[in-house]
């Protein structure tokens, strides 16, 4: 584990505030919520939370069905990187990096076909975009079978992250 050398103090409430340039490092932006837990070290851990983390299992389970179905490559991505990727194009998308132009889509909260003809659909849970449904056709639609698609299986991992 890395050491920065900053020092603070907890304050009468518990709280400790998590230095700018950490925050900054790690992408935490305020109102995130953080995990924290004891390692078997007795030491305090404090990460980041992803909310999609605990569907794993079922989103997994989506995206290998509706790529199997559509013959197109889908993904889950959270705000950092792509997490979970079925189809042709799997291995070229696992664990790649979110791009910028991809969370200003998810924060406009609507479906969206971005400029290489992916299509985009947010995850929306109590009110915030924890991350998006990808869906990239090996061949070109005419139809919106792919927008179609994304937002019913985006609505369905929001509903099942609500409950």
């Amino acid at each position: 584990m890395a050491t920065t050398g900053i020092v603070r103090r907890i304050d009468e409430l518990g709280r400790i505030v998590v230095p700018r340039e950490i925050r900054k490092h790690l992408l935490i932006r305020e109102g995130e919520q953080m995990e924290i837990s004891i390692n078997d070290a007795g030491d305090i851990v404090l990460r980041k939370y992803y909310p999609l983390s605990s569907l794993n299992r079922i989103a997994n389970q989506v995206v290998q069905a509706l790529a199997q179905s559509t013959g197109g490559t889908v993904m889950i991505c959270d705000r950092q990187a792509i997490r979970h990727a079925a189809g042709p194009n799997r291995r070229q998308w696992q664990d790649e990096t979110v791009k910028k132009s991809w969370i200003d889509m998810m924060e406009r909260r609507r479906i969206a076909t971005l400029e290489d003809g992916m299509v985009l659909a947010p995850i929306l849970a109590d009110g915030d975009v924890p991350g998006a449904v990808l869906f990239e056709s090996s061949q070109p639609r005419g139809d919106d079978t792919a927008q179609r698609m994304c937002e019913l299986a985006a609505g369905m991992l929001s509903r099942i992250l609500e409950v």
